[in-house]
């Protein structure tokens, strides 16, 4: 991934948000529930990390919102 950023942001911007795996939500889940996990933290370690970090929780807000959406279609 460090060696082609712009593949890495392609494929962040391509991701197919509409069929995140169930697996995948609940171990994104489970990394923001961790007591240690906190923006201040993120941002003390990386300033670009915040920013997949919140891509990474509007993506989780996302599957939540499919799931009451969907059966509704």
């Amino acid at each position: 991934m460090l060696n082609n950023p712009n593949k890495f942001i392609e494929g962040m911007m391509n991701y197919d948000k509409e069929h995140i795996p169930d697996s995948v939500y609940k171990k994104a889940m489970a990394i923001f529930g961790e007591p240690d996990f906190s923006m201040d933290a993120i941002k003390n370690a990386s300033d670009a990390l915040v920013g997949i970090c919140k891509w990474a929780e509007a993506m989780c807000k996302y599957y939540e919102l499919l799931k009451v959406v969907n059966p509704k279609r």
